[in-house]
């Protein structure tokens, strides 16, 4: 179900350098709470760059009934509502903010993939502390989100804005199809369009590997990617 809210005030064979145009923005609505910081983060943002926001939530309930359509109805009903009230708490002045309120069991799932039927540039979602042994066992609605999305995410853990100081971007130099390397070619890309003219930003990248086999030296990623080799982290281990 979705609502609308406006208030006015060189060589081909080389993979092709993606550059970061945001347009649509993703913000994932946490229905556990009235506190949305990524929602309030999307609407930072658009204010900057005249994008627009999508504010997407997901509901279910496996509550045993004999009345299950009657359920998702007041449900959806009563989470529509509640998102009304937190989007005209915002500040819209001159953002144009839809909203949709979905019926879904794998919610995880499911986020991504509305994301990419909206085709958005960036996800925005709130993250909270997940302990270690609980990131290994199961997997986390920002893990699923990560692994799924078909755009840039952007997980924020804190409601203020830290001023930013170092990128830090994470590829895999050793892959060899071609959908990977375009990956690994707008990673960089981005990083660099994010640090560029900025002489107190730093770019880093690092690279995980697994095997002695798969090893790629500080040097030849510092190459790659066009940084200093201080900058540049290869480290052995789970990415």
């Amino acid at each position: 179900m979705w609502a609308r809210w406006t208030r006015c005030s060189a060589n081909p064979d080389r993979p092709k350098e993606m550059t970061l145009q945001i347009s649509k923005l993703y913000a994932v609505i946490d229905p556990t709470t009235d506190h949305q910081r990524a929602l309030t983060r999307a609407l930072n943002i658009a204010q900057r760059t005249n994008a627009s926001v999508h504010a997407y939530l997901c509901c279910y309930s496996s509550v045993e009934t004999d009345h299950f359509l009657a359920l998702k109805r007041a449900e959806l009903a009563r989470h529509e509502a509640w998102l009304e009230k937190i989007v005209a708490s915002e500040n819209l002045d001159g953002i144009d903010i839809t909203t949709q309120v979905a019926w879904e069991e794998n919610w995880r799932q499911a986020l991504a993939n509305a994301a990419a039927e909206f085709d958005c540039d960036l996800i925005v979602k709130a993250a909270y502390h997940h302990s270690t042994p609980g990131r290994y066992l199961l997997k986390t609605s920002d893990w699923a989100v990560l692994r799924n999305a078909q755009c840039p995410v952007l997980l924020v853990k804190r409601d203020s804005i830290a001023p930013v100081k170092r990128i830090l971007i994470a590829i895999n130099p050793e892959v060899e199809d071609a959908a990977h390397q375009q990956l690994n070619t707008d990673i960089i890309a981005i990083g660099k369009q994010i640090t560029e003219d900025r002489d107190d930003f730093e770019l880093h990248a690092v690279y995980a590997y697994t095997g002695s086999e798969t090893f790629t030296h500080p040097p030849e990623l510092a190459e790659l990617v066009g940084i200093d080799e201080s900058r540049a982290h290869c480290t052995a281990g789970q990415p």
